[in-house]
């Protein structure tokens, strides 16, 4: 009895953990994913494919990135001035060496190179999920939003290398 209580007691951490945090998609967003997944995917896969071998990515990983930033929409803008499908400024835009953010092959291409360098900007002796969950909050929000939210998590008492310590600090 009391071993199957530690090992509920178990379960719902790693659930707390890892599931909460994950938003689940409406009925409309599950198909509008399936439509985008079996009509747009196809015509990205060979590109994405082509950038994420290019800089050590599963391509999977970039596809999601892409999708999540424009819904593999190229023409997708932003009112905070991102663009395209990796939804990049311009500022990055300029540092990645992207001419033309609105140009497909450019924007995937500098959202790999972008998100390698974020991951590769994390400390090596952290588990290469951590180095991941960093660089996309680093992708999505910014460096330095990243860079303040883990100053705030150390100062709360948490580790600014951990994600699930970050999650907390963030919408702050």
């Amino acid at each position: 009895c009391m071993l199957q209580k530690n090992r509920e007691g178990s379960i719902k951490k790693i659930r707390a953990r890892y599931l909460l945090p994950v938003q689940t998609l409406s009925n409309l967003d599950r198909i509008q994913f399936e439509r985008d997944r079996m009509n747009v995917l196809p015509t990205l896969k060979k590109q994405i494919q082509k950038y994420a071998k290019e800089f050590r990515l599963p391509w999977e990983l970039l596809a999601s990135v892409a999708y999540q930033e424009s819904k593999w929409n190229n023409d997708a803008r932003s009112y905070t001035g991102v663009r395209g499908i990796m939804q990049l400024t311009e500022q990055t835009a300029e540092h990645l060496g992207v001419t033309d953010r609105s140009d497909q092959s450019q924007s995937l291409w500098g959202g790999a190179k972008y998100l390698r360098e974020l991951i590769n900007q994390q400390p090596k002796t952290l588990h290469s999920r951590e180095k991941l969950a960093l660089a996309l909050v680093a992708y999505n929000v910014g460096s330095g939003h990243l860079k303040d939210a883990q100053k705030l998590t150390l100062l709360n008492g948490g580790s600014e290398h951990l994600y699930y310590d970050i999650r907390r600090i963030l919408p702050k």
